[in-house]
């Protein structure tokens, strides 16, 4: 099983709705995000940095647009201390508005990357992307 936070934040430019780590990025301009409450993203957000490994460009096919577009990361079901920090992230955003969902999939498509935490898909017509 593997677990998607899906932000509102839809995009122009691709089909799938963002992720966590693209709302948080997305919220840092709100007027309405209060110092203390940005403080403790951002403080969730570099623990992500340091802990949660960043897959190489080539997983998502950078090289080509399109598949640029289509691969999407999940967690692993097993990776509950990476969980328990989104679930936090998920209702410290929620604070300023920006509601994150939840998806869980065992079908997230085609597996590009994988460790221990992630896996990176190329979605197919079964694997939930769009925030709802």
């Amino acid at each position: 099983m593997y677990l998607r936070f899906i932000s509102p934040v839809r995009p122009s430019a691709r089909s799938i709705d963002y992720g966590l780590f693209q709302a948080i990025i997305a919220c840092r301009d709100y007027d309405d995000y209060p110092k203390w409450l940005r403080s403790q993203v951002e403080a969730e957000f570099d623990w992500f940095k340091t802990h949660l490994p960043t897959p190489n460009e080539r997983v998502f096919g950078r090289q080509n647009v399109r598949a640029k577009a289509a691969h999407i990361c999940w967690f692993r079901a097993e990776a509950s201390e990476m969980i328990d920090r989104a679930f936090l992230i998920k209702s410290l955003l929620a604070e300023i508005g920006c509601l994150i969902v939840v998806s869980k999939t065992s079908n997230p498509g085609t597996i590009t990357y994988s460790d221990s935490w992630q896996i990176v898909a190329r979605p197919d017509r079964k694997t939930p992307i769009k925030w709802i």
